[in-house]
């Protein structure tokens, strides 16, 4: 991950990985251009999820990870892998804390596919380019 900080601490980061994109999250930079397609479509199913079909899929998952061995644990995570499959399936992909999950949604506004110039006057393309509200 390359970060970059100009005059004003505004932050920027170049993500390549997961990894990246977590210490990015962690450290609350201000824009984050993703250069991954596969990392940028997880981003961007997150990012237009309802928070509640969030919160359900992060339940459902852990509802089904620690009830692996109980039927009922089998039965509320196949409903809830039902109701909200492709974010789950990023949920996975992504592999963040649910924190870092909802900071994706609420705290970041999203463009698809664009470019940043940054302080220097460099020009960069992103699959996703996520921003601080």
């Amino acid at each position: 991950m390359s970060l970059y900080k100009n005059m004003n601490n505004y932050s920027y980061a170049i993500v390549y990985k997961k990894k990246d994109l977590e210490i990015a999250l962690e450290n609350k930079v201000d824009k984050i251009i993703i250069k991954d397609p596969d990392l940028a479509r997880s981003v961007l199913t997150i990012n237009t999820a309802s928070k509640s079909a969030i919160t359900a899929a992060i339940a459902g998952l852990g509802l089904a990870a620690t009830n692996f061995w109980n039927p009922l644990g089998w039965a509320s995570g196949f409903l809830g892998a039902v109701a909200g499959g492709s974010i789950i399936y990023c949920i996975i992909a992504l592999g963040l804390s649910a924190a870092l999950i909802y900071a994706i949604h609420n705290e970041y506004s999203i463009k698809a596919k664009g470019k940043v110039t940054m302080p220097d006057g460099t020009i960069i393309e992103g699959d996703v380019i996520l921003e601080k509200r």
